[in-house]
């Protein structure tokens, strides 16, 4: 493997790490989140539900990223 190829395998190895970190950051705060609110209120009360438009809007973001990644690696002339 030659030293481009290897720091390509890095680059994406630390955002796919991050990208990770984050979204486990964000359900470990839902989840924290949830269970006060579930002590507060009554566990019957408490529920999530995304709907359509919040899985469109993750969908949207998820290849807006992509798309930003691509450009960020391409090389430039």
């Amino acid at each position: 493997m030659n030293r481009e190829q290897s720091k390509l395998v890095l680059i994406s190895t630390v955002v796919g790490a991050a990208i990770g970190l984050g979204i486990g950051v964000v359900l470990a705060e839902t989840k924290k989140e949830q269970l006060m609110l579930a002590e507060k209120h009554g566990k019957d009360q408490v529920v999530i539900q995304p709907g359509i438009r919040e899985w469109f809007a993750v969908a949207v973001a998820a290849i807006t990223l992509i798309r930003q990644l691509g450009n960020i690696l391409t090389p430039k002339v």
